[in-house]
């Protein structure tokens, strides 16, 4: 859509609606078991793309490199799947769902590196922003999208956090 001004933002309605729908695409696709690994990859790959990409468009957010970089990191977090799902090792994922490494104690990692080093380049700062919001937006959708969760409180508990994800639809029938 078109303002006055330039492209708008969509409304928190249009941004939630989405988020559902992405959300529903890949719950129904995780619970078909007989689907290829790289295919419910490659779905939920797309699933944080849209994820992101509507939520840095919904925050207004015009920076590239923040831009770039948070696209990037919403998929590269999950290359901490690898050691479990293709080599079967399981040392990032004992007694969780997914990997450590999803846990909030990431995005403080990128912000402490952010605020300690303070890069002097403008771009860097960007870029290392976008990378938490990346991180952000990838640990929100796999909170809601009604699979096991995140364990974002790691290493203080091990145990997943998730949200019925009832919660984000919309009631029928009543």
């Amino acid at each position: 859509m078109r303002g006055r001004s330039g492209p708008r933002a969509p409304s928190p309605a249009v941004f939630a609606a989405s988020l559902l729908k992405v959300g529903v695409v890949i719950t129904v696709n995780r619970s078909l078991p007989e689907t290829p690994l790289w295919r419910r990859a490659m779905l939920d790959w797309a699933a944080h793309l849209a994820t992101t990409s509507l939520a840095l468009d919904a925050a207004r957010v015009r920076s590239r490199p923040l831009r770039r970089s948070a696209l990037v990191a919403a998929v590269l977090i999950d290359a901490d799947h690898i050691p479990d799902a293709v080599l079967g090792w399981g040392v990032l994922t004992r007694r969780s769902a997914r990997p450590f490494t999803h846990s909030i104690l990431t995005i403080a990692a990128i912000v402490s590196v952010r605020r300690c080093l303070a890069p002097r380049r403008a771009a860097d700062r960007e870029m290392l922003d976008g990378v938490a919001f990346g991180l952000a937006t990838h640990l929100l959708r796999d909170v809601t999208d009604g699979t096991a969760g995140a364990p974002l409180l790691w290493p203080l508990r091990r145990r997943s956090v998730r949200f019925n994800p009832a919660l984000f639809s919309p009631r029928t029938g009543r």
